[in-house]
């Protein structure tokens, strides 16, 4: 119905040219054409009758209708006003019919219906009235009658005046209006800003949106579409990308989880113990291809060509959205390593229940010391803004106290572990959360990076490293 009304994929006004409009004009009127040749029939049927001579009984003189008695007369007449009746509800319902047809297929359709309909009565007389009648009616000569210049001339100006009002008044009480209410129709659901969607939270009564991406290009298919598609013809081996569950419960359970049980989930840590070549999980029947599916998924959704390896992927890491790709590639990815940047070193970030555990040992073996100001203050820094406008869902960057909340970082990365024990440099300012504690979906605790200065040592608590905690113990 775009295509019938001229309107492209962006347009909101109908064009000079309306291929839709015009061929349904045209449809009706070639109904309408019809009908008036009926009525038109049925008129000069009616001037003949009353030309014709009255007498008790009809008849026929050399073939030509010599008189008409009163009965036949007034069976005649009665037939005349029976198809004058039929016919114009026929012209009216078929006006409306066409009128309100959306589609150019339905509307060839419903026209050449229409105008079968109007045969109707020859198709009876054709296959139902005897012969012998038939032959005398095509036997009977025509009736002579007047027919002036002026009448031509009235006649001509009167169809003229029809043909218009046929074309004109059910372009504006049915084409015009469809055309406006479609237009309107395709505004509301197509037109203003359409890059966001909402949805209302009971708990909280607030309003949620997000906001979309702007257009979509199909050339570039969505990761769900490149699972749905590899894996609909694909006749064995198993998927490429999709994980089956093996049940309706679980397959309920796994569409609801999070990353974070995800991450608790996961016995080992993916990439040492199962991705690399001579790990104690590499090349296991059952695990593999769970997890070269995730693999693949976890590249893609980034932008990355798919693959099964997480070698060359680690300018992907710090990537906010990468947390399938974290709990993938623990170890490549800083999971693994207590003095990474402590950006989503967390398992509501990636970082899995195993990796967690291979860090927290290897930390053990550490002193109880800070580390030296390094690199790892610099890429702290640098992912600040990133993180937190992923958490809170708007660009941090352009709060009130962005100022004073990016220069805390500033001065950390000048001073490193020792400005920790500046009381104005000991809080995240935007969060509101201790650095040295962390916060359980954002960072990791500073404290493992600097355990002297966050009081690990004296009074060592939760979010202090295991080895502070032994010495302490010690």
């Amino acid at each position: 119905s775009k295509r019938a009304k001229g309107l492209g994929p962006t347009d909101f006004e109908p064009g000079f040219l309306q291929p839709g409009i015009l061929f349904c004009s045209l449809c009706i009127l070639h109904w309408s054409l019809c009908v008036y040749k009926e009525f038109r029939s049925v008129w000069l049927a009616l001037e003949a009758v009353i030309m014709t001579p009255r007498a008790s009984r009809s008849t026929i003189i050399e073939n030509r209708l010599a008189s008409l008695s009163t009965p036949r007369l007034v069976i005649v007449l009665m037939s005349f006003v029976l198809r004058i009746a039929i016919a114009s509800i026929m012209l009216v319902a078929g006006v409306n019919w066409l009128g309100r047809t959306t589609s150019i297929t339905e509307l060839m359709l419903n026209a050449v219906a229409l105008n079968s309909i109007m045969d109707v009565d020859e198709l009876l007389f054709a296959g139902f009235i005897p012969v012998s009648v038939r032959q005398s009616v095509r036997r009977l000569e025509p009736i002579k009658m007047k027919y002036s210049r002026s009448r031509s001339q009235c006649e001509s100006f009167g169809l003229c005046l029809l043909l218009g009002a046929t074309i004109l008044v059910p372009y504006l009480l049915y084409l015009e209006p469809l055309t406006a209410g479609m237009v309107s129709i395709k505004w509301e659901m197509c037109g203003g800003n359409q890059t966001f969607v909402v949805a209302n939270n009971p708990e909280s009564q607030q309003i949620v949106g997000y906001r979309t991406q702007e257009a979509r290009n199909d050339q570039e298919p969505t990761l769900i579409e490149i699972a749905v598609d590899r894996h609909k013809f694909q006749e064995d081996g198993p998927p490429e990308y999709i994980f089956f569950s093996a049940s309706r419960t679980l397959f309920n359970a796994d569409i609801d989880e999070d990353m974070s049980g995800a991450a608790e989930r996961a016995p080992f840590c993916i990439e040492t113990d199962a991705l690399r070549p001579g790990a104690p999980f590499y090349g296991d029947l059952v695990i593999e291809p769970i997890i070269h599916a995730r693999m693949r998924s976890a590249l893609v959704v980034l932008g990355h060509p798919p693959g099964t390896s997480c070698e060359n992927i680690t300018q992907l890491c710090s990537r906010p959205d990468a947390r399938l790709l974290r709990l993938m590639c623990g170890d490549t990815c800083g999971c693994t390593d207590p003095f990474s940047s402590p950006w989503h070193k967390v398992p509501s970030q990636g970082c899995s229940n195993g990796c967690n555990i291979r860090t927290e040992n290897i930390l053990a073996t550490q002193p109880c010391e800070d580390q030296p100001r390094g690199d790892v203050w610099k890429e702290f820094r640098d992912g600040y803004a990133a993180a937190l406008s992923e958490f809170y869902g708007t660009n941090v960057s352009e709060v009130v106290i962005w100022p004073m909340a990016s220069d805390i970082l500033r001065q950390l990365e000048v001073t490193g572990c020792s400005g920790l024990g500046v009381p104005e440099l000991q809080v995240e300012m935007i969060s509101q959360t201790p650095w040295c504690q962390g916060h359980d979906r954002l960072f990791r605790p500073l404290a493992w990076l600097c355990p002297r200065s966050c009081g690990c040592v004296e009074h060592p608590s939760s979010h202090c490293p295991v080895n502070c905690k032994a010495n302490a113990s010690g």
